[in-house]
């Protein structure tokens, strides 16, 4: 899965995003370099505390699994990241990786990275690393280093500036050798316009670039607005360039990359800042439910509605619209059907569903609960009851409403 901060560079700015507010977002990507291949489809979600700064953001695949959760102190800085690829469409093996990161004044000082392999279904592999942050006076940060544990093995990254400006990045391998030098130019904003490449200082003063591993130029519209980024080879080609597409609200489009000038990956991005889980096309998730799986997503809720000895008039809408997106009625004859069964073929068909859509019917009960704007005890009661009934406890329930009741409408195009 792509990583949340290389899509949404926002979430490195905690201004940024409390000002925007962003609640979900979801992201198409188009491979037409690999027509083979399907388009991808993640759900970003975005989580805020009382002041407004970041609190939880997670990343779901095109099946609805967390791939990313990234967790955030009260400052919106990063505190704990858990990568699940065993959960991605891009990452089949079975794998978790979870960082955690530590602040001194203000400044991210050391992340703690744990690798677990679980390949073939049992402990395989066990990688640990540790990332240490250096600054100057001016909290500017000077040197990186990333050591692999056990073996203490490491690789170390130093910066130089030009007052507030990187300018160079030095790639120094774990025998002190330097491996690559990274020279930046920015303009008069600040702003980051060239990267360069090359293996020594000499190099990059070469006119005709012969010497240089890559040379990324990057333009900006008249907001300021990332507009273009340009990549040459080791020959001085254009390799491929990136064009960036803003809405109204400048908000990131769209992404359109081409490989020796051929238009070949597609990324479309859609926004929300209100949370209504009726304003989303959900055919594509109803669509992975039977029709007796349906039927037993309504029953539940006219059970939990119906427990407190009356339906209210908004959870009798909240219903009609879920019939409405299911495509199935209380008049159809496979209610009937089940009911006939008794309990077991009712608790048959609620186990039948997939862990996915069990989470689902749990975040759409709890929404129709508060659709009147109130939890009764025996509506709960029957939540958990039904949780149970599917193997999943009270605790679990919780979280699982916790983490993801505020974003059910992101799941699915």
């Amino acid at each position: 899965m792509i990583a949340m901060e290389d899509l949404f560079p926002f979430l490195k700015d905690n201004v940024y995003v409390k000002s925007q507010q962003i609640h979900s977002s979801k992201v198409f990507i188009r491979l037409l370099n690999e027509p083979s291949l399907p388009d991808e489809l993640y759900a970003y979600s975005f989580d805020f505390n009382s002041d407004g700064f970041l609190k939880l953001s997670l990343a779901f695949d095109k099946d609805g699994n967390v791939g990313e959760q990234v967790e955030y102190d009260i400052n919106g800085r990063k505190a704990k990241k858990i990568d699940n690829h065993n959960f991605t469409a891009t990452f089949q093996r079975p794998s978790i990786d979870t960082t955690i990161y530590k602040y001194r004044n203000g400044l991210l000082t050391e992340e703690e990275e744990i690798n677990e392999d679980f390949s073939f279904g049992r402990y395989r592999k066990k990688d640990s690393y540790k990332r240490l942050y250096l600054y100057d006076e001016y909290n500017r940060l000077i040197q990186r280093e990333v050591i692999a544990l056990p073996n203490n093995s490491s690789k170390i990254n130093k910066f130089a500036y030009v007052n507030s400006n990187l300018m160079k990045e030095y790639d120094i391998l774990n025998d002190g050798a330097i491996n690559m030098i990274i020279f930046h130019k920015s303009d008069n904003e600040g702003r980051i316009i060239e990267k360069k490449a090359v293996k020594s200082e000499d190099e990059y003063y070469d006119i005709n670039n012969k010497f240089q591993y890559y040379r990324h130029f990057y333009l900006y519209n008249n907001l300021g607005l990332l507009q273009e980024i340009q990549s040459f080879d080791n020959m001085n080609l254009l390799k491929s360039n990136e064009i960036h597409i803003y809405d109204i609200n400048n908000n990131l489009l769209r992404v359109e990359e081409y490989e020796n000038g051929n238009l070949s990956i597609i990324t479309r991005f859609e926004y929300e800042r209100q949370q209504n889980i009726f304003n989303e096309n959900l055919d594509g998730f109803f669509s992975s439910f039977t029709r007796e799986q349906k039927a037993i997503f309504i029953g539940c809720l006219l059970i939990v509605a119906r427990s407190d000895g009356q339906i209210h008039p908004k959870e009798d809408q909240f219903i009609e619209e879920v019939e409405s997106l299911m495509g199935l009625s209380l008049g159809d004859p496979i209610f009937a059907i089940i009911e006939s069964g008794g309990d077991s073929e009712f608790y048959r068909i609620l186990n039948s569903l997939s862990i996915y859509q069990k989470h689902w019917l749990i975040l759409t009960l709890h929404q129709m609960v508060m659709a009147d704007g109130k939890i009764e005890r025996t509506e709960l009661e029957h939540i958990v009851g039904i949780c149970v009934r599917m193997g999943i406890s009270e605790t679990e329930m919780l979280r699982i409403i916790q983490q993801s009741g505020k974003v059910m409408k992101i799941y699915s195009r």
